[in-house]
């Protein structure tokens, strides 16, 4: 008795220490695998649910096989290679995000993704102009940057995309004056994405919205004159290249530490910022005027002086 106890336990210790459980079925898993398109439907369909990777190996899956995935992860429909249209358009049905887990998605099936949610338009691989249109025109929750994905937009699309939101101009390569117009009218700002704006789509942006002009990058004479009759002269307007002399002046008179942006100012400009400076008790700005020997003190008149030493 003693014996046979002390065999079993040897047995015990010999599949413990070869794992011969684990390596039974790790040999059945790999004989499923390989052989999953010899098993019947029925047999085959009961493997497939238990083990949904299985799918990838069978080269034309049933209706019923691709569903038993489905229902088990969305997450394995990308191991099969073509899905029917009627099952795809089933997935997106139930949830429009599913249309990024389908291999080449039907016509039918991008487009009600993209209804039910604009946003899946980023996972569709190179969509149409008119899947865009859809998007961007969608009734609940639009993507109004859905001209973003598309790699040749149609001049239609252009257009419905910058009526949209002006911004969208940043996805349209060499955009046309009208594109640029259209822009310009729905959102002046929409300039910062126009490279070299014309002297005519700056004075369209700044006449819609003044403020606009802090997005150009090189504005015309009569912008910046425009800008001044407005009333909005600020030290911003000089860190731009070459501000006219107008901006300046006007610009040292509001703020006297403004002449320390300007290059290269002329007299009257340096002793403009100076009596600004007076007048507003702006010491350190008085101080870089003499500093960077822009005005010496000995050249001032009495009366100037005078006004410094009271300060």
């Amino acid at each position: 008795m003693e014996t046979k106890e002390f065999k079993k336990s040897k047995l015990d210790i010999f599949i413990s220490k070869f794992n011969l459980a684990k390596i039974k079925e790790k040999y059945i898993k790999a004989y499923r695998k390989i052989n999953i398109n010899r098993l019947d439907s029925v047999l085959r369909l009961k493997e497939i649910t238990k083990y949904p990777t299985y799918i990838k190996r069978i080269k034309h899956p049933t209706d019923a096989e691709i569903v038993s995935v489905f229902n088990y992860h969305n997450y394995y429909l990308p191991y099969i290679k073509e899905i029917p249209k009627n099952l795809q358009i089933s997935f997106v049905k139930k949830d429009a995000l599913n249309i990024r887990y389908i291999n080449s998605p039907c016509r039918e099936a991008i487009e009600i993704a993209v209804r039910k949610n604009p946003d899946t338009i980023k996972d569709i691989k190179n969509p149409s102009s008119d899947i865009a249109i859809l998007a961007t025109t969608a009734h609940m929750n639009p993507y109004l940057y859905a001209i973003h994905y598309v790699k040749d937009p149609t001049i239609e699309l252009q257009k419905i995309a910058v009526q949209e939101d002006g911004y969208a101009i940043r996805y349209i390569k060499h955009p046309s004056l009208e594109i640029q117009k259209m822009a310009i009218e729905n959102d002046p700002k929409s300039i910062c994405h126009i490279d070299h704006p014309t002297a005519e789509i700056q004075k369209m942006a700044v006449m819609k919205d003044i403020k606009s002009i802090e997005f150009i990058e090189y504005p015309t004479r009569e912008v910046q004159l425009l800008e001044l009759q407005k009333n909005i002269c600020s030290i911003d307007i000089l860190l731009r290249r070459n501000p006219i002399p107008e901006v300046q002046l006007a610009a040292v008179q509001r703020y006297g530490s403004a002449i320390r942006v300007i290059t290269k100012p002329t007299d009257e400009i340096i002793h403009a910022a100076l009596y600004t400076a007076i007048e507003e008790k702006e010491e350190d700005t008085i101080e870089y005027i003499f500093k960077r020997k822009l005005l010496k003190y000995k050249d001032l008149d009495d009366a100037t002086k005078l006004l410094i030493e009271m300060m």
